[in-house]
């Protein structure tokens, strides 16, 4: 949520992100069970110099192992080049679970953030930035329950449970 400048926020809904890898990564690689198995991999994450806010620097949680770093400008180039099999990656749960090659790892790493709808407090009361701001709204009101889910990790094994 801004803290500066003459803006009018309206939270939408709160999601969830985790720590995914492709199938294919794995089977290359090996299992990732703890933390410390990240050690010596590729982990796929953003540029740092983009990242306007601290709440969004997720990399943090792997400080302490020793791993490579791929770094996308966007969240789509990080989906894509782990759904390639690139690396490991912390995703958003409602984008990754539509992606059945991707697999959660490391239950404990998750991520609660919220997404925020902000205006300029001179032209919130116009009628076309209002209608906006209501269909936005709207469409994620509907869409909530699917922001933050909270899967299970799934065995990184050839054979995934019925249902996965």
């Amino acid at each position: 949520r801004p803290s500066e400048g003459r803006l009018v926020a309206r939270k939408l809904t709160d999601y969830t992100l985790g720590v995914y890898a492709a199938r294919d990564y794995l089977a290359r690689t090996g299992p990732i069970g703890t933390l410390h198995d990240v050690t010596g991999r590729l982990i796929v994450t953003y540029v740092p110099d983009l990242v306007y806010s601290p709440a969004l620097d997720y990399f943090e949680v792997f400080r302490e192992v020793e791993a490579r770093r791929l770094e996308c400008a966007s969240v789509v180039g990080q989906m894509e080049a782990v759904r390639a099999g690139g690396g490991i990656g912390i995703l958003h749960d409602y984008a990754a679970l539509a992606h059945p090659e991707l697999v959660r790892l490391l239950p404990e790493l998750s991520f609660r953030r919220s997404y925020w709808l902000v205006t300029h407090a001179d032209i919130r009361d116009l009628r076309r930035i209002r209608t906006v701001e209501d269909f936005i709204a709207g469409a994620v009101r509907t869409a909530r329950a699917g922001f933050t889910c909270e899967p299970v990790a799934v065995p990184q094994g050839d054979e995934a449970p019925a249902g996965a």
